[in-house]
């Protein structure tokens, strides 16, 4: 019974925790519609006169009479239900009255301090925001915005300078304070148009049916008409924050076209269009602006084109001070001085990124305990020094959950609002759309849990954004998303990483035709398959299980190519190590020489290497460009012994042959008789008798034309010889009674 009983106290403590903190939350965030109807509640529930008669009896054990409360109690408790109830009901109805009056969604009560943290100045921030360092370059942008040739510009800056406070705060009430109309369109995952459709219906310059239909033509339009049908207004001003979203979002190239012609078209229209576009864009995204201005053509003027810098560290000290002002904080100017020049410069461009400004002012109003918060050595000191401030300060935050797994939860969801191939926000996401994503990890009532704490008042990692019908909810900032990998690598196990990866990839894959581009990556599938046993499938598992098998047939062919390929490889290499591969290289040079050489004893040459590699066609091809006959008569002699001894008798005959055909033309007698002997002794060693005698008859002719004596003799003595080695004894008598005439003259 002891576990159970344990077990009660535990979920009755965390109820009762959650309850309190809640109740905290909403006294800190000044939200008077709640409390007053939770006092209503309270009181009607616990002070009528029923419940109490019996909470008494209950706590005495005494059976109470009918009179015991006085006659005016219930008098007293229906004026004091009742005066709750219609202030909650006043207070709401107030509330309502400005946003529509103004046109604008109502002021949260518990915005309206300077330091925002990693949320975003918003309109009714405008007083203070002015007093923040960006004074001057408000004044330059909205000049340049109101001038009378001004038509399409960009606001560019780094994540983390202050671009949508800059917006929302600066330029949205300046313009309208110089008569202009500006609808403020923040994009988000959502298609572009649509966010500009939710800014004219938010704005409350036109309702949701009347622009359900339109197109960006239709909605430039629309605005033009509500100016016009305003007197003294000076003309329209489109901005589009986060405008990086459009690259990120609509990945294809034909997705985005239909907006890109659409500002062409809008770009070309003639001067005197009343409609102004401003896009803000994080800086390393300008370079995706080159699509735009191919698509529009425009070419900008330097005021057109505005940065928007960080701070200077004077200007960072005034912003301090600004803020100690304001939230009544101490301010020690010389070290305020030291820190931002030595602490939160950039190491690069010695400027300070407005977002760390926040960060470290919200993190010093946040401290507890005694004494005076403010900007000094000892706050900075109990802070622990500035590296990694944002990451410190996101565990400080996450640090306040009461268990792992809450903690967990919360980092689940920040990442679930993480584009982590871009490094950007994720857009806005409905608490369905949090509960889909996560269902495989997180229950429900835990995304919902960890939503609400993660955008309550004294947290605002997460901001509340209208989503339509139902409430949307985004990464506060893109400067935590580092900080929030890092720390996720730490507090995700595997298996989650592999879940949300899986997850994310498959719609991915979906989303766009099911292209092989959008497989997974090696290191990818290694992470998911690694995981494969914790894998949740979900509703998806057709889809994944195809993904998964996709891309490990797409690896495997890789690696299958990869094999052969090396497998062939190895293959040359071992060949080449051997002798036949060693044959051919050297057939291959020597090859390559012969189309080469001019040299007819090197053309032989070669013609006998081919002939012993059994290439004989070749061999011919080679003799063939030899044009002294004498010489080519000999190398034809030369094919002829190792066709012999290749048992191609029959070739080496008919070689013999040309041999002779070839000899014929040689005009030296003497030489002419030597290449006969030498095909005759050859044609003897065949077996071919008949050539031999028939050739050294030949020879013998040749021979007895020789003018020289001595060149005669020797001659006529190497052809008997020849005779003598062939068995030829008459030719051999002859040769000789012609030698001895030869000597005797």
């Amino acid at each position: 019974m002891a576990t159970p009983e344990l077990g009660s106290i535990g979920q009755l403590v965390e109820k009762s925790t959650q309850s309190v903190m809640w109740l905290a939350g909403k006294v800190y965030e000044k939200n008077w519609v709640t409390l007053l109807v939770l006092c209503t509640v309270v009181v009607a529930g616990l002070f009528n006169p029923v419940s109490l008669k019996k909470f008494y009896s209950l706590v005495t054990g005494l059976i109470l009479p009918e009179d015991f409360l006085p006659e005016w109690y219930p008098i007293a408790f229906g004026v004091v239900v009742g005066a709750f109830f219609f202030s909650a009901l006043i207070v709401a109805v107030r509330a309502r009255a400005r946003e529509h009056k103004s046109g604008r969604p109502p002021p949260d009560l518990s915005e309206r301090s300077a330091i925002k943290g990693l949320w975003s100045f918003s309109y009714e921030d405008a007083d203070v925001f002015k007093r923040l360092g960006r004074a001057d370059s408000l004044r330059e942008c909205l000049d340049t915005l109101t001038d009378p040739e001004f038509r399409f510009g960009v606001l560019s800056g780094e994540s983390g300078c202050g671009k949508t406070s800059f917006g929302q705060a600066g330029l949205w009430p300046g313009l309208e304070s110089r008569g202009f109309r500006c609808i403020y369109a923040k994009l988000t995952e959502r298609d572009t148009v649509d966010r500009i459709r939710q800014a004219f219906v938010q704005q409350r310059l036109l309702s949701q049916e009347q622009v359900s239909d339109l197109d960006f033509a239709g909605l430039l339009n629309a605005a033009v008409r509500l100016d016009t049908q305003s007197s003294g207004s000076a003309g329209v001003v489109l901005v589009l924050d986060q405008f990086e979203q459009f690259f990120v979002h609509q990945r294809l190239k034909e997705d985005r076209r239909p907006l890109l012609d659409a500002l062409a078209a809008w770009y070309h229209q003639p001067p005197g269009h009343h409609v102004r576009i401003l896009v803000s864009i994080r800086s390393d995204y300008v370079g995706r602006l080159a699509e735009l201005q191919k698509a529009m053509g425009y070419s900008l003027g330097p005021h057109e084109n505005f940065r928007l810098d960080k701070f200077e560290p004077r200007q960072a000290v005034e912003v301090f001070r600004v803020l100690a002002e304001t939230e009544d904080l101490g301010f020690d100017e010389s070290f305020v001085k030291e820190l931002t020049e030595l602490e939160l410069a950039g190491h690069q461009d010695g400027l300070v990124l407005p977002v760390d400004l926040q960060v470290l002012a919200w993190i010093v109003k946040a401290q507890k305990g005694p004494g005076r918060k403010a900007f000094d050595r000892t706050t900075y000191q109990k802070l622990g020094g500035i590296e990694s401030l944002l990451e410190r300060f996101l565990q400080r935050a996450l640090q306040a959950r009461e268990t792992e797994a809450r903690r967990q939860a919360a980092v689940k969801v920040l990442l679930a609002l993480v584009d982590l191939e871009s490094n950007t926000r994720a857009g806005v996401l409905t608490l369905t759309d949090l509960k889909k994503t996560l269902s495989s990890s997180l229950k429900a009532e835990d995304i919902k849990e960890a939503v609400q704490w993660l955008s309550r008042g004294d947290v605002r990692l997460v901001t509340p954004r209208p989503q339509g019908d139902e409430q949307g909810h985004e990464l506060a900032h893109e400067r935590i998303i580092p900080a929030l990998r890092r720390l996720a690598g730490e507090a995700l196990s595997g298996a989650d990483k592999a879940n949300q990866l899986l997850n994310k990839r498959v719609n991915e894959w979906m989303g766009n035709q099911c292209s092989s581009r959008f497989l997974l990556s090696w290191r990818e599938l290694g992470l998911i398959q690694k995981q494969k046993q914790y894998l949740v499938w979900g509703t998806k598992v057709t889809q994944k299980e195809t993904l998964i098998a996709k891309s490990r047939w797409r690896r495997n062919g890789w690696l299958a190519t990869a094999g052969a390929v090396a497998v062939f490889l190895l293959s040359l290499i071992i060949f080449y190590d051997t002798d036949s591969g060693q044959i051919w290289l050297m057939e291959r040079a020597l090859w390559s020489q012969t189309q080469k050489a001019e040299n007819p004893y090197s053309l032989q040459m070669s013609a006998l290497a081919l002939v012993h590699r059994n290439h004989v066609e070749d061999a011919i091809d080679v003799v063939n460009r030899i044009l002294d006959p004498r010489i080519k008569a000999n190398a034809l002699q030369a094919l002829a012994k190792p066709a012999g001894q290749l048992n191609r008798t029959d070739l080496a005959v008919a070689w013999l042959e040309m041999a002779r055909k070839t000899a014929s033309g040689i005009e030296d007698s003497g030489a002419k008789a030597e290449v006969l002997g030498a095909l005759a002794k050859a044609a003897g060693q065949l077996g071919r008798a008949d050539l031999a005698v028939a050739w050294l008859e030949t020879a013998r002719d040749a021979a007895s034309r020789i003018d020289y004596s001595t060149a005669k003799a020797n001659v006529l003595g190497a052809l008997a010889e020849a005779a003598g080695k062939l068995d030829q004894t008459g030719q051999a008598v002859a040769m000789l009674d012609s030698l001895r005439d030869t000597a005797s003259g």
